[in-house]
Formats: structure tokens, sequence, C-alpha cells
């Protein structure tokens, strides 16, 4: 894991009112999420993010909802570049160096919120994976997951560019992603697909050069847009099974 952050740049902080295709992008996550995520006007709101490295979503909670945000993670560089990102940011939370298979005693039950995004698909057992994740959260609490839709034409581009990479993920439907929160003894709220025609699951892998890893890059980025431009010039244009990029899934624990 290290090696693939150690010379990234730190990614633009998430900013809903700007304008063009990366804003309409979050601004979709952040409709869906404004009816159904708890408000901390009034008391405070405990958000751990399990797989937090180089986490733009962090600071994004803590910014936009209030919440007191802290991240997981068994990446020693990727907590530090969370712990940069809060920083750039002038936010604060706490960054945990760890698996997240082994709580510390003050972590269980100790989150309002756990949040994930791009982390249970790597697992064979989903509902196993979640269920660990579940003990970070506290009776009521809610589990928010955001997997990769793989299980359409993006998992097969993704294949075709990488068969290693595709390798390490278990594609999954919203539907099987909401009974593995069920196997995991949470009531799935909602589970859904998002964003249309998104690019940016998929990953050339370590095998490609440079040079053809940026020319790639560019064109995910190109046909992102136009993907974007056309859903909002259409809105009939639906995210699904074989369109969306993403599929998320919100839960609450007994």
């Amino acid at each position: 894991m290290d090696g693939v952050l150690a010379g990234q740049r730190l990614p633009p902080a998430i900013r809903l009112k700007a304008r063009g295709p990366r804003a309409w992008f979050y601004q979709e996550f952040h409709d869906l999420w404004r009816g159904h995520l708890p408000s901390a006007a009034a008391d405070p709101v405990r958000l751990l993010e399990i797989g937090c490295a180089q986490s733009r979503w962090l600071p994004y909670f803590a910014r936009e909802w209030g919440y007191e945000v802290a991240g997981l993670d068994y990446s020693e560089l990727g907590c530090r570049q969370s712990r940069a990102l809060l920083a750039r940011e002038g936010l604060s939370g706490e960054i945990f160096h760890q698996d997240m298979f082994c709580p510390e005693p003050r972590q269980v039950a100790g989150f309002d919120v756990v949040f994930s995004n791009g982390v249970v698909e790597h697992f064979e057992d989903t509902g196993a994976a979640l269920r660990q994740m579940a003990v970070y959260l506290q009776p009521g609490g809610l589990m928010l997951t955001i997997v990769p839709n793989l299980a359409g034409w993006l998992g097969r581009l993704q294949k075709a560019v990488s068969p290693e990479v595709m390798a390490t993920h278990r594609p999954l439907t919203w539907g099987e992603l909401a009974k593995a929160h069920e196997a995991a003894g949470l009531r799935p709220l909602f589970s859904a697909y998002l964003a249309f025609g998104h690019c940016s699951v998929v990953n050339p892998g370590a095998g490609w050069r440079k040079w053809s890893k940026f020319c790639f890059f560019k064109t995910l980025k190109v046909a992102s847009v136009l993907a974007g431009a056309a859903r909002r010039l259409y809105p009939g244009l639906k995210p699904e099974r074989r369109t969306a990029a993403f599929i998320v899934c919100l839960a609450e624990k007994p």
C-alpha cells in the first residue's frame, strides 16, 4: 500500500459549491446522504473512516457535516497523508495506524457512523468484513459503505486493462451489498447506484509505464466529464447496474 501511495500528490479537497464535473460527482453523494445522515447541530456525531489512507472524505465530513472525525488504516504513509489533508484545511481528527481487526478497547462501540470507501470488496466474505467494521459502531449507529460497481461494464474494462487488479476485487451488485450488510447483523436502510458513466474506478495497475498511465487516466477523465455532462443534459440517463461507477449502502446497527 505504501508503495502505491509514495510519490503521489495530496488529492484536491471536496468542494461542493465548485463548478464542473468534479463538483457534480460529490454533489450526487452529498444530496443522497442529506436525508439520511444524522445532524451534529444538537449532539456531537463521531465518524470513523475505515481504510482512510489519503482520504479527502474526512475533511468533507468535518467541514460539511460538523462531525468529529477519525480514520483508521494499516498504511503508515496513508495515515500521515490523511493527517496532512486535515491540517491543510485547518481541521482536526484522530488517525489510527492499525488493522481494523485489532480494535482498541476505547474504539469498540465508540462511533455513531462508520464509513468506508473501496474496502469491503477486497474481502471474499463481504459480510464478515462488515461484521468486523460494525464492532466500532454503537447500537443505533450507521454503517455507510461505498464500493466500485465492477459488476457492470467498468468491471469488464478493468479486467481487460489489468486482470491482476480485478482479481483483488469481488464484484458486487447493490442487492448483494445490501444482503452482506444483513449478514453482518445490520439493517439496510437503502442501497443505490451512483455516478453515471464515471470511470475513476478503473486502475491500470503497476505494469504500465508512467507515460501510458498518464494518457490512460487523462482519457478516463475526459470520458467521465462527457458522461457527467450527458447526465446533466439528459436527466433520464440513470445510474444503474450497467452504467453506474459506484454502489452506496446505508445500514443501521440494531
